[in-house]
C-alpha cells in the first residue's frame, strides 16, 4: 500500500497538450451530464480512455442511509462500503488514495460479495475517495492496468488531480437527488395526511396508515398497534403477518410498551442481533425493523412496526421520515378516536333513554287507591337505567301487593336483572303461591339465568284491607322503618337471604298489623349511602330522624323531603347509587 502526494506531470503515450484537451472535455461532459448514468459513463469512458483497467468500480453516498454504496458495476449496485475493509473502504478511512500491488504484499480481499460478478483484481488496485466540503461522497476503484503493469506514482497523481472535479460533479447529483427525494417525501407526507384525516372510521383508518407506509418506505411486513384504552383491549392493522406472526408482533408491542414505560418511549432501529438481545419474538425471516412511537399530547398512543428481510435495510434518514409521519397519523388516529368516543356515547345515551323509558313503565305511573292506605314512591336512577324497582300489586279484591327491590349493579345490567326479577315474581304471584314460596322460586329462576356476581335484594308483602294485616318476608333487603303513631320503630327484618346468589334457599314470613297513624317507609341502600362531603354515608340514624320530623307530613311531602334531604346530604344532584323509596301512611 502506497500513499501518493502531487499533481501529474507527465502524461504517457500521449502529448501533454492533447491529453490536456480530452480531459477539459471531459470535465465539461461532467458539468453538463444530465443525470447520475451519465456521470458515471464519463467518467468510465474518461478512466478507461487513460487506463483501459479490467475494472473500474464506483460508490457513491445514499444519503438516505448515510453510508456509501456500490453504483456500478450494476451487479454491484446496493452494495455497502464498510470504512476499514475492502479497497474503498480503506481508502475512505486513510482519507486518500491509495494503491495496492501484488509485488509489494497480497492484495487486501475485496470485502465484496462472492455472489455478485465484478472484475477481481490479479496485479494491483489504485482507489480514491471523492471527498466534497470534508466529506467523502464516493470512491472510484480501478482494477489491473490494461497494459499488465501495476499502478504508478504517476497514476496516483492524475487520479488525485481528477478526483476534486469528479467530486463537484457526483455531489451536485447528490444532493439535487437528496433535494428531490425529500420534496418527494413531503409530497407524500401531505397526500397522506390529507387521506387519512378524510377517514373518522378508526379501522379503517388504521388499514390505510398501514398501506400508506409502503408508499414511504419499503417493507415485506407492517403493524400499527395501539395501546389498549381502560375499557379497550389494544387496536391492530398488519399487513403481509400471518396469524401466528401477528401474535408475536402483538406481545412484542406489549414488551416494548412496557419498556417504554420505564425508559420513555424512543424510536429504534433493530437488528436479529438486538431481537435475540432483548428476547422479543421476531418474524422468521426478518433481519432489520424500525419501531417508531405514537404519541398526543404528551402521552404514548401506541407503535409503527416495520419488518424488513433484508440486512441493515432502515437507516436514520428512514427513522427521521417515519417520525415525521407517525406525528401526522397520531392526530388523525386521535380525532378518529374522540369521533368514536362521542359517537358510541351519543348512542349508548340513546339506548339507555330507551331502556330508560321502558324501565319506567314497569313502575306505577300513580299511585293506587288502596283502602286505609296513602301511598307515594320515588326513583332516582344514578345512571339513566336504574337497577331499583318498586310496584303495587293487586292480587284479589282487597288484598295489595307492595314490593321493592334492588340489583347488585348498576345500567342496563341492573335494568334487565331486574326485568326479570318483576316478570318472575308476577308469575309466581299469579300461581296463588305464599309469599315464602314465590320468593324461593324467584330465587332459583335468577341463580340460573344471572351471573354469580349479580343478585337482588327484595322486600314482599301482602296488604290485607279488611284485617290491616301486612304479610311480608324479606330477602336480604334494607329492612322497611315502620313508625308507631306512639313513637316506637320497627323493622321488618325477617326473611331470608339475597335472592339469585344460591340454588336454594328457604324464606320465612311474618305479620304485622298496620293501625291508624303508623307510617312505613321501604328504601333501598342508594338512600342510606349516599356518601357526605366527607365521606360519611347518610346512614339509618339519620333516615329515622328525617322520618320522625316528616311524620305529621303527607307521603308526597314526606317523599320529596326524604330525596332532597339525601341529594343536599351527597351534594350531587344525582346519586352514587340508584335511590329508591315507598312511603306509606295508615289514614
Amino acid at each position: 500500500m502506497e500513499p501518493t502526494t502531487g499533481r501529474a506531470r507527465t502524461l504517457r503515450g500521449r502529448s501533454f497538450w492533447r491529453k490536456k484537451v480530452v480531459l477539459l472535455n471531459y470535465l465539461e461532459a461532467f458539468h453538463l451530464a444530465s443525470d447520475m448514468d451519465s456521470l458515471i459513463r464519463s467518467l468510465r469512458m474518461l478512466l478507461q480512455d487513460e487506463f483501459n483497467a479490467a475494472g473500474i468500480h464506483f460508490s457513491v453516498i445514499d444519503v438516505r442511509k448515510r453510508q456509501l454504496t456500490y453504483f456500478y458495476p450494476e451487479s454491484l449496485s446496493g452494495v455497502p462500503v464498510v470504512t476499514g475493509e475492502g479497497f474503498s473502504g480503506l481508502a475512505v478511512a486513510a482519507g486518500h488514495a491509495l494503491i495496492f500491488r501484488s509485488s509489494e504484499a497480497p492484495l487486501p480481499y475485496h470485502s465484496l460479495p462472492e455472489t455478485r460478478e465484478f472484475a477481481r483484481p490479479s496485479r494491483s488496485v489504485l482507489v480514491a475517495p471523492l471527498i466534497r466540503d470534508n466529506r467523502v461522497i464516493g470512491t472510484i476503484e480501478l482494477i489491473d492496468r490494461g497494459d499488465g503493469i501495476e499502478f504508478s506514482a504517476a497514476d496516483v497523481s492524475y487520479l488525485e488531480a481528477l478526483a476534486p472535479h469528479m467530486a463537484v460533479a457526483v455531489n451536485h447529483f447528490v444532493l439535487a437527488h437528496e433535494a428531490k427525494r425529500r420534496d418527494e417525501e413531503e409530497a407524500r407526507l401531505k397526500e397522506i395526511a390529507r387521506s387519512i384525516s378524510t377517514s373518522l372510521n378508526l379501522d379503517e383508518m388504521l388499514e390505510e396508515i398501514v398501506l400508506h407506509l409502503g408508499g414511504l418506505i419499503p417493507y415485506d411486513a407492517a403493524a400499527i398497534l395501539l395501546f389498549g384504552l381502560p375499557d379497550r383491549r389494544e387496536e391492530a392493522a398488519t399487513c403481509r403477518l400471518d396469524p401466528q406472526e401477528r401474535l408475536q408482533v402483538m406481545e412484542e408491542a406489549r414488551r416494548t410498551q412496557k419498556s417504554w414505560q420505564e425508559t420513555g418511549a424512543l424510536p429504534r432501529i433493530l437488528s436479529r442481533q438486538d431481537y435475540e438481545d432483548f428476547h422479543l419474538p421476531a418474524r422468521p425471516t426478518g433481519e432489520s425493523e424500525i419501531v417508531i412511537p405514537l404519541t398526543s399530547s404528551a402521552k404514548t398512543i401506541g407503535m409503527f412496526l416495520l419488518i424488513n428481510d433484508q440486512r441493515d435495510a432502515y437507516s436514520q434518514a428512514d427513522l427521521e421520515l417515519l417520525e415525521a409521519f407517525a406525528g401526522q397519523a397520531s392526530l388523525a388516529i386521535e380525532r378518529a378516536r374522540l369521533h368514536r368516543s362521542v359517537v358510541e356515547k351519543t348512542q349508548l345515551e340513546q339506548e339507555l333513554r330507551i331502556a330508560r323509558d321502558i324501565q319506567l313503565r314497569f313502575l306505577p305511573r300513580e299511585m293506587p287507591a288502596i283502602s286505609r292506605l296513602q301511598l307515594a314512591g320515588r326513583n332516582v336512577a344514578s345512571r339513566l337505567v336504574s337497577g331499583d324497582y318498586y310496584d303495587f300489586i293487586r292480587i284479589v279484591d282487597g288484598q295489595w301487593g307492595m314490593v321493592i327491590g334492588d340489583v347488585s349493579s348498576k345500567g342496563i345490567s341492573a335494568g334487565l336483572i331486574m326485568s326479570a326479577f318483576r316478570a318472575s315474581l308476577l308469575a309466581e304471584i299469579r300461581n296463588n303461591f305464599s309469599i315464602a314460596t314465590i320468593l324461593a322460586k324467584v330465587n332459583r329462576l335468577l341463580w340460573e339465568t344471572t351471573d354469580q356476581n349479580r343478585f337482588v335484594t327484595a322486600f314482599y308483602g301482602v296488604f290485607d284491607e279488611k284485617e290491616r294485616v301486612l304479610t311480608y318476608s324479606n330477602a336480604g333487603h334494607n329492612p322497611p322503618l315502620l313508625l308507631r303513631s306512639d313513637g316506637s320503630l320497627q323493622k321488618l327484618e325477617t326473611g331470608g337471604i339475597i335472592l339469585g346468589a344460591f340454588e336454594s334457599v328457604r324464606y320465612v314470613e311474618d305479620r304485622v298489623n298496620l293501625w291508624p297513624g303508623d307510617l312505613l317507609l321501604l328504601y333501598t341502600d342508594g338512600v342510606t349511602e349516599a356518601p357526605g362531603p366527607d365521606g360519611e354515608e347518610l346512614g339509618t340514624a339519620r333516615l329515622e330522624q328525617i322520618l320522625r320530623e316528616s311524620y305529621h307530613h303527607s307521603p308526597d311531602e314526606i317523599a320529596d323531603r326524604l330525596v332532597s334531604e339525601t341529594t343536599r346530604y351527597s351534594e350531587a344532584a344525582l346519586p352514587e347509587d340508584d335511590a329508591t323509596l315507598v312511603v306509606v301512611k295508615v289514614v
